[in-house]
């Protein structure tokens, strides 16, 4: 015991019949008064600490909050205005426009197209290749894929283009004598566009040279192509065959007939590269602050453009030119007047870092506690002199409790006042109160794991933050990830997963 006061407490109560608590509740209120408590005040510091250590961090979110700039944006509404306004985001598409230098003959941007911040037109692809090739004076230099500069592909197979990029492939599957004549004729109207285009820009000083042609590297199968791109190939995108008109029929591992004019189904799929359009996996940003641009690089990979040459293509081959696919345009839903606070871009993982740093303190102590009670035979004794195992066990819980939910209730306080302003105070307390709880059921659990109450008030913190590291697991692009709802689930049993999921 902390002192020998105590110690006559504890004897005094649990062992003079007069005095002795017959019930399991009269004796948890012993121990909790003669034990705990004093205990907790022999140790004033430390208990100091456990209160204002998680007070301190929480502030800094209040502090961040108050400091940070809160941009005002008003609503925006992103379809054109009128023909001008559309053929703007074909002309200077918002992909596009990052550090490009932009030719406007002295007049501000928006004088001539006043809505360039949505991706809108689907550039054709001879319009594509062009920007992205940085041969218009559009894109300020910059390269797109299928172009890249040499320096980012060294050591990689591939078809160097003049200008020092490098030209990523173009994989076509199955090779079959329908599949190349379509694609020759796709790849033929790009080229022509793209003399057509150079020969009316040249003059005003919009175009500065010609791009390397694209040529199709045809495979036999799909398994082949996996086979390339593990060996490391560079390539910008593949497209695989499984239906070649002409009456629907499917094709098989490689290989196919002409599949004419004759009508039919056309089927395909456009592969990627992983790294240059967005998960599939992710159905919608959850996260965007106003309009997201998640979905942008389905323009700037190239995807789009792709997928609307193939269809024209395989429209002109059934119809022998007499029907032309629509022209795609995209347009986001309008975005209402909002605010935003600049601090919430980089505070999202904080505020799980600060809750768990606030309770290490008391995890600590409560570990050392425990394990230094096991080592000296405390309970044992206790029990020896009459105790009911509930009344050790409540006494117990009952003192940790109440500092783990008081601390998780300084926490929920000012994070929830200064971060939460539009959630319901009473769910986001809860929260809290339930991350308390969890963390002290986590604590009693390693327990049993130590011998040394020293070790354990040194480690068991140490394990505490560890597994709340667990989450860069479920990161993608530095955000958390759609799916993987078992290894979340999982993961969950940890109250510091469960906590920053």
């Amino acid at each position: 015991f902390a002192g020998v006061a105590g110690r006559v407490c504890m004897d005094r109560r649990l062992l003079e019949g007069e005095h002795r608590p017959t019930s399991a509740a009269a004796q948890a209120w012993a121990l909790v008064a003669c034990k705990d408590l004093p205990l907790k005040r022999a140790k004033w510091r430390t208990t100091i600490c456990e209160l204002l250590l998680p007070a301190l961090l929480c502030s800094l979110m209040v502090i961040g909050v108050a400091a940070a700039t809160v941009d005002k944006v008003e609503a925006q509404d992103f379809a054109p205005r009128g023909p001008v306004d559309a053929l703007g985001s074909l002309l200077l598409p918002s992909w596009l426009l990052s550090g490009a230098s932009i030719p406007t003959g002295g007049l501000p941007t928006p004088a001539l197209f006043s809505n360039l911040s949505a991706p809108g037109w689907v550039p054709p692809l001879w319009l594509y290749l062009l920007y992205a090739s940085g041969k218009t004076n559009f894109t300020g230099g910059h390269r797109f894929p299928p172009y890249r500069h040499s320096a980012s592909m060294a050591g990689q197979p591939a078809r160097r283009c003049r200008h020092n990029c490098t030209l990523e492939q173009f994989v076509v599957v199955p090779d079959s004598p329908a599949v190349r004549t379509l694609v020759e004729a796709l790849l033929a109207r790009v080229h022509t566009a793209q003399l057509e285009f150079a020969a009316a820009a040249r003059p005003l000083g919009l175009m500065r040279g010609m791009p390397a042609p694209v040529v199709p590297r045809y495979l036999d199968s799909e398994a082949e192509l996996d086979s390339r791109a593990y060996e490391g190939d560079t390539i910008w995108a593949a497209v695989v065959f499984s239906e070649l008109g002409g009456g629907g029929s499917e094709l098989g591992g490689g290989g196919g007939g002409d599949g004419g004019g004759g009508g039919g189904n056309w089927s395909y799929t456009l592969r990627f590269n992983a790294s240059n359009v967005p998960s599939t996996r992710r159905l919608f940003d959850r996260f965007a602050t106003g309009r997201s641009r998640r979905f942008e690089p389905y323009y700037s990979s190239g995807f789009l453009s792709l997928q609307h040459a193939l269809n024209d293509a395989i429209l002109a081959r059934e119809t022998g030119g007499a029907l032309r696919p629509p022209s795609a345009y995209g347009v986001p839903f309008p975005v209402p007047a909002y605010q935003h606070s600049v601090f919430f871009d980089f505070a999202g993982n904080l505020i799980g870092i600060l809750a768990i740093f606030s309770l290490l303190v008391p995890l600590s102590s409560l570990l050392r506690s425990v394990v230094l009670e096991r080592e000296q035979r405390l309970k044992e004794q206790l029990l020896i002199m009459g105790t009911a195992p509930p009344a050790y066990y409540t006494s117990l819980l009952a003192t940790s409790a109440a500092a783990f939910l008081l601390i998780s209730a300084v926490c929920a306080a000012e994070i929830g006042l200064s971060c939460y302003t539009h959630s319901d105070g009473v769910l986001v307390l809860l929260l809290f109160l339930l991350f308390g709880l969890a963390t002290l059921a986590f604590t009693l659990a390693m327990a049993p794991l130590f011998s040394n109450a020293r070790l354990a008030a040194l480690v068991g913190p140490l394990l505490y933050f560890l597994s709340s590291q667990l989450y860069s697991f479920f990161l993608e692009g530095g955000e958390l990830s759609d799916g993987q709802v078992g290894a979340k689930a999982l993961a969950s049993l940890l109250p510091a997963m469960a906590f920053y999921l």
